[in-house]
């Protein structure tokens, strides 16, 4: 396609540019999004209400907590399934490090 090696080159360092220009245009370089990141973990940070627990953990509590977060990984049915079988392996853990 190209007799001149230069030339060559030169459509390569092109063509680079281009790529790197439509790239920053279409998802940018990420510093909008890492901003956007460090933002939201500074207000979650200062946002945040903290549980105060007695000696014993609040099943209720525990029951949400695993719910939410099984829920961001599985269908919801199969997640309210499986809540109740984390809270009793973990109140089971809980009550052996008790004793030890």
């Amino acid at each position: 396609m190209f007799s001149n090696p230069i030339s060559a080159q030169r459509h390569h360092q092109d063509a680079c540019w281009w790529t790197a220009v439509a790239q920053d245009d279409i998802s940018g370089d990420g510093t909008t999004s890492t901003i956007a990141k460090r933002a939201t973990l500074h207000l979650l940070e200062n946002f945040k209400t903290p549980v105060v627990m007695g000696d014993e953990p609040d099943r209720e509590i525990l029951k949400m907590v695993a719910r939410t977060t099984i829920r961001t990984k599985l269908y919801e049915a199969l997640a309210d399934q499986l809540t109740d079988i984390v809270v009793n392996s973990v109140s089971a853990l809980y009550s052996k490090a008790e004793k030890h």
